[in-house]
């Protein structure tokens, strides 16, 4: 975003600071909704400097609450018992009705 308005500057179109954080702090995923509340909230508007300080911080919280996740896999080593016990009960079956 920073390359975007720095490349229209060098155009000779004319940026303030504060149109740049507000296109920065929209633009933001929706990770940042708590961030851009924040923002929304304060009286004081940030500088560029204080918005990428403040930003970088936000972005470490946000790894450190991401949940550590593992995947357990379980594999029977009984599957072909499991098959010889249900012929077996099969032909009993069967062999009882005749």
């Amino acid at each position: 975003m920073y390359r975007l308005v720095n490349g229209l500057r060098e155009q000779g179109l004319a940026f303030d600071d504060d149109l740049l954080v507000h296109m920065v702090i929209f633009s933001l995923p929706k990770p940042f909704e708590s961030f851009q509340l924040n923002y929304n909230s304060q009286e004081a508007k940030w500088s560029v400097n204080q918005l990428l300080a403040l930003y970088v911080t936000e972005e470490e919280r946000l790894k450190g609450t991401k949940p550590e996740l593992a995947h357990l896999a379980v594999t029977s080593q009984n599957k072909n018992k499991n098959k010889n016990k249900n012929k077996n009960k099969n032909n009993c079956f069967q062999q009882g009705n005749q």
